[in-house]
């Protein structure tokens, strides 16, 4: 008994310490930032619980160019599980499905230690590939994995898909975009939109600015947001409690376009204590409140 108060006390502790150094930071972002989330929760993972195998496959092609890759990570002995589809931000510009031997790893082994496939998927990066890539290649990638669930073994009667920051902002694209919104609300049981873009504001930073362009009449049409009325898909959107204002307006935006397109108050989270990254890199932490609301939506929309 004494073994399992310290250990919780630890956590606690070990929680408190990730919160207090997450709060000094502050509502900012930028290179420096995610260096510093990352090198925090770097040391607050656990060993895997016991029982708790997965079997990965990394680098599996769903398209013809080489960023066209997912890494797909199951729970090792079960059959035909429901997927989540992870696409992960960078500022249009940059970011990778397993950049080093942690992020985002951890998401992939979260979700699949608690009875899902999860696919991490690359997508084509701006300057080269300027809007609409990034919303196609979710696209693409969400097809090729319906499309292939029986080999995968994965159910595909039971997607689900969560973007972050860029990624957020593809998702929403997909979603909403008249050109794939019937195939999302086919393929899709529901969606989770984390602290992402969905309508272009002036002045555009450099990062949104290489992806969208620089022809701010095209802004609006480009704006995900203007297309929500095709959208069947259930959301779960959500907001850091440090992002960065100009971030966080989107996320609240998004939940009143929903309420007045529905009649009726989206799934909305507030995810206090977290800056714009922590929300994914604290997946398989000790700081498990993040991982708790994702699992509780998942549960609410799962066959």
């Amino acid at each position: 008994m004494q073994t399992a108060t310290s250990s919780a006390g630890d956590r606690q502790a070990r929680v408190a310490g990730l919160l207090r150094e997450i709060a000094a930071i502050g509502p900012v972002f930028d290179p420096g930032v995610l260096a510093r989330t990352r090198a925090l929760y770097q040391s607050a993972f656990d060993p895997p619980p016991a029982g708790a195998a997965v079997d990965v496959q990394l680098d599996l092609a769903y398209g013809p160019h080489e960023r066209h890759r997912l890494d797909l990570y199951r729970p090792r002995g079960k059959a035909s599980p429901p997927v989540v589809v992870f696409i992960h931000g960078g500022g249009f510009v940059a970011g990778d499905k397993r950049g080093d031997d942690q992020f985002y790893r951890n998401v992939g082994e979260f979700f699949a230690r608690n009875g899902f496939a999860a696919a991490l998927c690359n997508y084509r990066l701006a300057p080269a590939f300027p809007w609409p890539a990034g919303m196609l290649d979710v696209g693409s990638a969400i097809d090729w994995i319906a499309l292939n669930a029986r080999s995968l073994d994965v159910d595909a009667r039971q997607l689900f898909a969560i973007g972050q920051s860029a990624g957020a902002c593809h998702l929403a694209g997909y979603l909403f975009d008249k050109a794939s919104a019937a195939a999302a609300n086919v393929r899709l049981r529901a969606a989770m939109l984390l602290s992402g873009t969905y309508r272009l504001i002036e002045p555009l930073g450099p990062g949104p600015a290489a992806y969208f362009g620089t022809a701010t009449e095209l802004y609006e049409h480009r704006s995900p947001i203007v297309h929500l009325r095709n959208s069947e898909v259930p959301l779960f959107i959500g907001v850091a409690e440090f992002d960065p204002p100009g971030m966080a307006r989107h996320s609240f935006d998004l939940a009143m376009a929903v309420t007045m397109r529905d009649r009726k108050s989206p799934v909305f989270a507030w995810m206090a204590g977290h800056n714009h990254v922590s929300t994914v890199h604290s997946l398989g932490s000790v700081q498990t409140d993040m991982g708790e609301q994702l699992l509780g939506f998942l549960a609410r929309h799962a066959a």
